[in-house]
């Protein structure tokens, strides 16, 4: 099943799905995971063809081997939102306009409230037990807790490349896609 396929029924599902697929992730990169899982991406297609132009210059400038990784990861429950992680698309030969349409097209939702992010950052179960939760909380409260990069641990052991998109907006296409070239 790829994760256009999965939902899964709560955070808790998501966060133990994503502990055991990078587990070198820290408290930041929790906390992006629950940013973009609950707000999404929006904020990177502010100006579209600035958008696009970065997406095919990441795109052109991927090479080497692939961090083992799934093609898409569910990033919300019911399966709402994902990250198209572009290096195994690339390398499974998706054209990359349909990574766009599903990126550009997730530009059409409506923004959910931040409040949205800010009940499930702060109450789930296990979060202050996190050696890194109250230092990295209190930075992001201080920055009115926006956007953020991943932890460099993270970026070291996963090289991320993706982009966030709304699981309805994945045309038809880039689910036929998928569906043939993940198990």
């Amino acid at each position: 099943m790829n994760a256009c396929e999965h939902a899964f029924t709560g955070w808790n599902d998501v966060i133990e799905h994503h502990a055991m697929t990078y587990p070198h992730a820290t408290a930041q990169d929790w906390y992006k995971l629950i940013f973009q899982g609950t707000l999404g991406a929006e904020h990177l297609l502010g100006d579209v063809e600035k958008a696009r132009q970065r997406l095919e210059a990441e795109w052109a400038s991927l090479s080497g081997p692939v961090v083992p990784m799934p093609p898409s990861d569910v990033i919300a429950p019911q399966g709402a939102l994902l990250r198209l992680h572009l290096r195994p698309l690339k390398a499974l030969g998706c054209p990359l306009h349909l990574v766009w349409d599903a990126f550009a097209g997730s530009a059409q939702i409506p923004k959910p409230p931040k409040e949205n992010f800010m009940k499930i950052w702060q109450a789930l179960p296990g979060w202050r037990a996190l050696a890194d939760y109250q230092a990295w909380d209190r930075a992001m409260a201080a920055r009115g807790y926006d956007a953020c990069h991943h932890s460099q641990a993270y970026r070291d052991a996963y090289n991320p490349s993706y982009r966030v998109v709304h699981r309805p907006s994945c045309a038809h296409a880039l689910h036929a896609f998928l569906q043939r070239t993940t198990p």
